[in-house]
């Protein structure tokens, strides 16, 4: 059977089956259940003679030793093939030795595939659930890791380190939700120094610390200088970002790769970093989705560049909890409205800030740049009933619920004048320095 099917690979006519549990989510799956589920697997087989098992998911469902022993003894001629193994969620509420054995029963399975895509969300994994997976995460031939809500700890994260053999191969790694701290971090960042095609990188909810986020910042900055061609496109990090990181993070590594997607959450940057993260964004073309919610933004008139070289592709941006006044929602809106192609514009989070009725004119006389717009949220702000009434008006159903609308104050009242005169100069200048430069036209048609 094998040598038939390495016949069809070398034809270059392979198709990859998935074989997957269709029961119900969060079902424990008993030696019973796992008989019928071989049976629905051994007809699909039958039914598609010339396709391969490429995709094994058994997510979300629990399984006793004794159902994962005969899934196994099952599978055991039929994983030659497997690249994909989505294995999150499966040893839920179990003791810990059954739910170790289970973890270990799959990755004794898999040991030989050629796998390339491996997800152990959600198991509670530890250090001896990640030794019992050791045969999966250390094979060459991976290319997707993701560990999110496991139960790790630094010295989960330094063995995992070890065992991966191929780090060259990595292009998407995600950790989310995990007690790794400092030295989990650091641990993360030498696997980061050594994944030069990573493209996808997430690291979030796992306490690193200032001293972590340097290994990590560390990690990315030195993979990107060996590589000045480096693929990453897509970096969602949660922690305090401090000192010659932000400048490693800015210099080393953000203006030196084409990024899709940028989310720094909560990495406690005061307005000054962020200025700094803004201006090294300024020569990106494809960006898609801005977070720096969770930051402080201020007023910030550092998005101009920004949306003008990727209002075609930008999505979505979001600053809630950003400290984000009106005068920095007009300077946004000014950028918006001059944008010179259509903006993509999907989702606008201005939730939980400083804004007053400035800025919602501002947003409303913005409205018709936004002609893609799907989501509004500026909830947890200051806006009259007057106002909040024309928001309504405008943007309908775009608007999200305003449940916690402040309506009795207007932040604007403590809203300074005296720099307002800078702003139009400033746009401008913005703007005639990006023509110098060939970023945008040299054209009158360019308004501010």
């Amino acid at each position: 059977e094998d040598q038939r099917r390495i016949r069809i690979i070398t034809k270059g006519t392979m198709v990859g089956m998935t074989l997957e549990n269709p029961g119900d989510r969060n079902q424990q799956v008993t030696e019973d259940a796992a008989q019928e589920l071989i049976a629905q697997w051994r007809q699909k087989i039958e039914d598609n003679p010339d396709e391969v098992v490429e995709t094994l998911d058994l997510s979300n469902r629990t399984y006793t030793v004794a159902a994962m022993r005969t899934i196994c003894n099952f599978l055991r001629d039929r994983v030659s093939f497997v690249k994909n193994a989505v294995l999150h969620d499966i040893i839920a509420s179990l003791p810990t030795d059954q739910g170790l054995e289970v973890l270990e029963g799959v990755s004794t399975l898999l040991q030989d595939s050629p796998l390339e895509h491996l997800d152990l969300d959600d198991n509670a994994l530890g250090i001896r659930g990640v030794h019992r997976c050791r045969n999966i995460i250390s094979l060459p031939t991976l290319q997707f890791l993701s560990l999110q809500n496991d139960g790790l700890s630094a010295e989960s994260m330094t063995d995992i380190d070890a065992m991966i053999e191929n780090k060259e191969n990595l292009r998407t790694v995600r950790i989310y939700n995990n007690m790794i701290g400092v030295e989990g971090a650091k641990a993360t960042g030498n696997i980061l120094s050594k994944c030069d095609n990573l493209t996808y990188f997430r690291y979030e909810g796992c306490r690193p610390q200032p001293e972590g986020t340097d290994g990590i910042v560390g990690g990315l900055a030195s993979v990107v200088r060996r590589n000045k061609s480096h693929p990453l496109e897509v970096i969602e990090l949660e922690g305090t970002i401090e000192g010659e990181s932000v400048e490693k993070l800015c210099n080393d590594v953000l203006e030196n790769i084409i990024l899709r997607r940028l989310r720094l959450y909560d990495c406690s940057l005061d307005s000054e970093r962020s200025q700094s993260v803004l201006v090294a964004l300024e020569g990106q073309k494809r960006l898609e989705h801005i977070d720096l919610s969770n930051n402080e933004i201020g007023a910030s008139d550092r998005f101009g560049p920004v949306i003008l070289n990727n209002g075609a592709t930008l999505k979505a941006i979001k600053l809630e909890n950003t400290e984000l006044t009106s005068r920095g929602v007009e300077r946004l809106c000014r950028a918006l409205n001059n944008a010179n192609t259509p903006l993509a514009l999907e989702e606008l989070d201005l939730k939980d800030n400083q804004i007053g009725t400035r800025g919602a004119e501002a947003l409303l006389a913005a409205r018709d740049a936004m002609p893609n717009l799907q989501v509004l949220r500026i909830d947890d702000n200051s806006f009259s009933e007057e106002v909040l009434e024309r928001l309504q008006t405008t943007f309908g159903d775009v608007l999200l619920e305003m449940e916690n609308n402040e309506d009795d104050f207007d932040y604007d009242d403590d809203l300074p004048e005296e720099d307002e005169p800078e702003e139009e100069d400033n746009l401008e200048g913005v703007v005639a320095g990006m023509a110098e430069v060939g970023l945008i036209p040299d054209d009158d048609d360019v308004s501010l």
